[in-house]
């Protein structure tokens, strides 16, 4: 009994300490949203000068490029950034002390278009397909 309880307790220490090491997804996006919300201060500030609105941004969090990290779709939702073409939608890549456009819209929607493990990594910008290419987005023909 002694011996299978030093062995459940181990078990369990062992597991705590593997969780405790690997970066928790929630915290990485939490930051992520903090430095985006930095990144678009000045949009908001033009923002509320229209319309006395904050400014909302929408963010998808997507591994785009498959390197383990998420980048973001960030949509610009305000009267200001939107129009019958659609609103203005960044793709992101954050860096270690900036964030870098991977690709920059006026659509409806962009989305992940299969999986980062694709030899594509593209994009759905209104139904057409975009390729990552050189660290920037461009259109597939």
């Amino acid at each position: 009994m002694c011996r299978s309880m030093t062995i459940i307790i181990s078990t369990i220490a062992i597991m705590m300490m593997a969780s405790a090491c690997a970066p928790r997804t929630d915290d990485l996006e939490a930051a992520f949203r903090e430095r985006l919300v930095r990144h678009y201060a000045e949009d908001d500030k033009a923002a509320r000068a229209v319309n006395d609105e904050p400014l909302r941004l929408d963010i998808t969090f997507a591994d785009l490029d498959g390197d383990g990290t998420p980048e973001a779709i960030v949509r610009l939702d305000h009267p200001a950034f939107c129009g019958s073409r659609g609103c203005t939608i960044d793709v992101v890549r954050f860096q270690r002390d900036r964030i870098a456009i991977l690709g920059a819209f006026i659509a409806h929607e962009v989305e992940q278009r299969g999986s980062p493990a694709a030899a594509c990594r593209c994009l759905s910008v209104g139904g057409r397909a975009w390729a990552l290419v050189n660290g920037r987005y461009e259109p597939r023909f």
